[in-house]
């Protein structure tokens, strides 16, 4: 058996979540509103039910974001490490 120690930094594993993320979105069919300014998180009964953007508004059921973008429905709730180990035994 040998095993093999891999450390990642942050970026790292965001930018592989990132490609996960896409790749999942492309099959399924998200949407990726990039370069657009964020004018409005829509909310109806205290869900989200879309995104405006000037005279456009993309309609959802999940939006993903960062924070900054919903200061009022965020709240900090630990600390993100700034290294991932991740330990991976493959067999020989």
């Amino acid at each position: 058996m040998q095993s093999h120690l891999w450390m990642l930094d942050l970026a790292s594993v965001v930018w592989m979540l990132l490609l996960i993320v896409c790749r999942l979105s492309a099959v399924y069919g998200g949407t990726y509103m990039l370069d657009k300014p964020v004018d409005e998180i829509v909310m109806e009964n205290d869900k989200v039910v879309g995104v405006r953007s000037g005279s456009e508004v993309a309609r959802c059921g999940m939006v993903i974001c960062d924070p900054t973008y919903a200061k009022d429905r965020c709240k900090k709730v630990g600390q993100v490490s700034e290294l991932l180990v991740f330990w991976l035994v493959n067999q020989i």
